[in-house]
This record gives structure tokens, C-alpha cells and sequence, in this order.
């Protein structure tokens, strides 16, 4: 009977082992299994981030290309708006200029024209009093010829002589 005992024990303690080891195996393969879950649910989160980050990062990769083209859009435009600004101010000057510079010709001009009217009138003037003058000596001499004894006509023509430098060494002193 303790033999048997001893059987049945033995029995029932290997039974029991054998359940210890069935449960140790269920429990390892449920930690492996869960594990494999865990792990799987971790990669699938991180995949899952990794996407959603990268995402974010070609929308900000995006989002700042298209505000430095905007921003190189309206650099351009101001530029674009500066240099024809710039381009028609210097145009309005060089027309102003150009408008300047003909009226300084057109007044040089006038004032030559003035001054070569002044002068031919000045000289006009020196000319007509030159020849009053002359006039004027040259009758104070026809008188002085006619007082000296002298006839009018001859007088006269010796006047003409003298004043028109056909008597040599005769001068009349204007």
C-alpha cells in the first residue's frame, strides 16, 4: 500500500509537474505572445509617429518653401516697384534736364542776339557820330578855306581831297 501510496503520490506529483510546466509553458508563450503584441503595438505607434512627424515635417518644409516664395514674391514685386520708381524719376530728371538745358540755350541765344543787336547798334551809333563828327570838322575847314580867300567849289573839292586821302602829306585831324 505505501507502494502504491508512493506510486499514487509520485503520480500525482508528476501530474502536478507536469501541469506546473504545462502552466510555466502557457505562461511563457502568453508573455511571448504578449510581448510580441506589446512590441508590435509599440512599433506600430512608433511607425505611426515616425509618419505623423515626418508628415508635420514636409508640411512646415512645405509651408516655410511657400512663405520664402511668397516673400521672394514680394521682394520682387518691391524691387520691380522701386526700380520704376527710380527709373521714372530719372527720367523726369533727364527731361527736366534736357527741358533746363534748352532753355539755358535759347537763352544764351537770346542774349547773343542782344548783344550782337547791341553791339551793331553801338557801333551804328559810333559810326553815325564819327561821321557827324567828320561832317562837322570837315565844314569847320571848307569854312576856314572859304575865309582864307578861297571860292566854295574849290574849297569844296580840296575839303574832298583831303578827307578822301588823294593829297599826299594833306591829313585832316578828326
Amino acid at each position: 500500500i505505501v507502494a502504491k501510496q508512493r506510486e499514487h503520490e509520485a503520480a500525482e506529483l508528476e501530474r502536478l509537474r507536469k501541469e506546473v510546466e504545462e502552466k510555466a509553458r502557457l505562461e511563457r508563450e502568453e508573455n511571448i505572445r504578449r510581448e510580441a503584441a506589446e512590441r508590435a503595438r509599440r512599433d506600430a505607434e512608433a511607425k505611426h509617429k515616425a509618419e505623423i512627424e515626418a508628415a508635420a515635417r514636409r508640411e512646415a518644409e512645405e509651408k516655410a518653401r511657400a512663405e520664402l516664395a511668397e516673400r521672394q514674391r514680394i521682394e520682387a514685386e518691391q524691387r520691380a516697384a522701386r526700380e520704376k520708381q527710380e527709373a521714372e524719376a530719372r527720367a523726369r530728371r533727364e527731361k527736366e534736364e534736357a527741358v533746363a538745358a534748352e532753355r539755358r540755350r535759347l537763352e544764351e541765344a537770346e542774349a547773343a542776339r542782344l548783344a550782337e543787336e547791341q553791339r551793331k547798334a553801338e557801333e551804328e551809333a559810333r559810326r553815325a557820330a564819327d561821321k557827324e563828327h567828320r561832317r562837322t570838322v570837315n565844314r569847320r575847314v571848307y569854312a576856314d578855306l572859304i575865309a582864307q580867300g578861297i571860292p566854295e567849289e574849290f574849297a569844296q573839292k580840296a575839303v574832298l581831297a583831303i578827307a578822301g586821302g588823294k593829297v599826299q602829306d594833306a591829313h585832316i585831324k578828326y
